[in-house]
């Protein structure tokens, strides 16, 4: 059985304990019975929003900071359900319907792909993601195991029921269609994937 947090984290020790102890009171003789954590997969979404500053009062980095929220509540486990696909359409249709957002001309979604030799903390740039290292400029080129645009008509999709997607990275560009002017927001390390 997988059993985790609405974040799609492990429980805690007491809580697999009391699950445990009830579950084995309602099964069979001979059937056992194991709980395993849900599978998180990291998700990056880079979006592109126009925004009309005249709707609204509000400072950029509030904006952003609204998007970057409202993709968290969007991308995660709890929202989405284990199993369950992602699809691009429905994140544009929530973005859409903030009221100072004009168009969104860029909207990818991408799965983090995980380094597989690598478990625990690490120091390097891209943490445990495969990705490339520049130690020049201190960044990581992130390698994706699936991407899908506002146009792609396939959801991104989990491999398995015990699987959910979380919001780990978001990159918020918000330009004016006043006087086009652009401000990049990076959110990076909305939760630990240690």
């Amino acid at each position: 059985m997988v059993a985790g947090g609405d974040d799609g984290s492990q429980l805690s020790v007491p809580t697999q304990s009391l699950l445990l102890t009830s579950l084995r009171d309602r099964v069979p003789l001979d059937v056992k019975v194991y709980l395993s954590a849900p599978t998180v997969l990291p998700v990056e979404v880079v979006a592109s929003i126009q925004w009309d500053p005249r709707v609204t009062t509000t400072f950029t980095d509030t904006l952003a900071n609204q998007v970057k929220t409202l993709l968290a509540d969007l991308v995660y486990p709890s929202a989405i359900g284990l199993g369950n696909s992602l699809s691009g359409s429905s994140v544009l249709r929530e973005l859409l319907a903030l009221d100072f957002v004009v168009d969104i001309p860029v909207l990818d979604i991408k799965q983090m792909a995980l380094d597989p030799d690598i478990t625990g903390a690490t120091d390097g740039y891209c943490g445990r993601f495969l990705g490339t290292e520049d130690e020049v400029n201190d960044t990581c080129t992130y390698e994706y195991a699936q991407v899908i645009d506002k146009l792609s008509a396939t959801p991104l999709s989990v491999p398995d029921s015990t699987s959910g997607f979380r919001l780990y990275r978001a990159v918020v560009s918000l330009t004016s269609v006043v006087d086009f002017s652009t401000l990049t927001y990076t959110y990076e390390e909305l939760y630990s994937v240690v």
